[in-house]
């Protein structure tokens, strides 16, 4: 294999993740862009980058001229959710492939767009939703669709989290409409995603309450409480907050099925804490999967990057695609128009951004 080359647009705190997985999965950093170019080096210095290897990163802080610039396979889009999409379509404007930081966008109008145009350009769309690729979820996903859980009743999504004042500060577009898009889109968007997916993925209708609660200083939700109604006829419910006093308490997905009963914990849901499936042994499940994927910087991100280079040599296809991300942003904004209507909303959506909720909890 012949060594790919990639850029970073956004050298944020999550940028190091990515650094550390492309490393790992022998891609080699060209170049990085930032508005603050200054903040590349303090995420290089967090990194285990050689000396030799950044002094050859080129730096700019205009991704523009780094586009014309650089001679490189993919980019990675890791700056505020806000800005995904403009820099995203520009980037495949210039025939680039990209790996997109979630949310994909910010309103499903650009997630279309991204899709449509990657499609017409022939390049590759792919968007972190890393926590698909944990091993205790993908064997939930494995034994639903093999029919060992029978018919699907219902399954839950739990993010009970801690967001205070200080988190919020740390960034000036954190908490905003227009930049950050809320704590459904910031936080709980990874377990959404999974509890569509392990449900079948069409979902007919949508009733949710969201709010802001205890965070007067944003302009977004701290809390989402949702039912979902599956085209399949199984439920799903999810309960999204950031209101958790006094740190993080927990991230679980529950399914419910005829002949299976599954309880998934840990650090981004990569724990199984219940396997009662009929027929099969629950000490050796929850045995096997019982220690949460390891947290060292990039193991999140890194089968991600191993997916994205497989996908470039043309072996399988992207694991987590424009189409599933899209999907996953669908569901809150689905709950968002409910909450703001006060009744069930209907999928599919098309033209909705989050700016259409400014101003809904003031």
């Amino acid at each position: 294999m012949s060594e790919y080359r990639y850029a970073i647009i956004g050298m944020s705190r999550i940028s190091i993740q990515h650094i550390e997985a492309a490393k790992k999965s022998g891609v080699k950093l060209a170049a990085v862009c930032d508005l603050d170019i200054s903040r590349a080096e303090e995420i290089f210095e967090a990194s285990t980058l050689s000396e030799g290897e950044k002094e050859s990163i080129s730096r700019y802080d205009d991704y523009k001229k780094m586009l014309v610039s650089e001679k490189v396979d993919f980019i990675a889009i890791t700056t505020d959710s806000g800005s995904h999409a403009k820099i995203a379509l520009d980037c495949i404007k210039a025939g680039k492939n990209i790996l997109i930081e979630k949310p994909i966008a910010l309103s499903l109008k650009d997630a279309d767009e991204i899709i449509k145009k990657a499609e017409e350009k022939g390049v590759l769309v792919a968007v972190s939703h890393q926590n698909r690729f944990n091993p205790a979820v993908l064997k939930l996903k494995n034994a639903i669709d093999s029919g060992d859980f029978g018919r699907l009743l219902h399954g839950c999504a739990h993010i009970r989290w801690n967001r205070n004042e200080d988190y919020f500060k740390q960034a000036s577009w954190r908490g905003t409409w227009k930049a950050d898009g809320g704590s459904l889109f910031n936080q709980c968007i990874h377990n959404i995603d999974i509890l569509r997916w392990v449900l079948g993925g069409e979902i007919d209708e949508v009733f949710a309450y969201t709010d802001r609660l205890a965070h007067p200083y944003i302009e977004t939700d701290d809390l989402g409480l949702g039912l979902l109604k599956m085209k399949n006829g199984a439920y799903g419910f999810i309960e999204g907050t950031i209101n958790v006093y006094p740190k993080n308490l927990e991230e679980t997905l529950y399914v419910f099925g005829e002949k299976g009963t599954a309880k998934l914990c840990g650090p981004s849901v990569s724990k199984i804490s219940e396997w009662k499936v009929f027929e099969q042994d629950e000490e050796k499940t929850v045995s096997e999967y019982s220690k949460p994927a390891i947290k060292e910087n990039g193991i999140k991100h890194a089968p991600v990057y191993e997916n994205f280079v497989s996908a470039l040599e043309g072996k399988e296809k992207i694991f987590v695609d424009g189409k599933a991300a899209r999907d996953a942003i669908e569901i809150v904004f689905a709950m968002y128009l409910s909450s703001k209507q006060g009744k069930p909303v209907k999928l599919p959506l098309k033209d909705i951004s989050v700016m259409d909720f400014a101003g809904l909890y003031d």
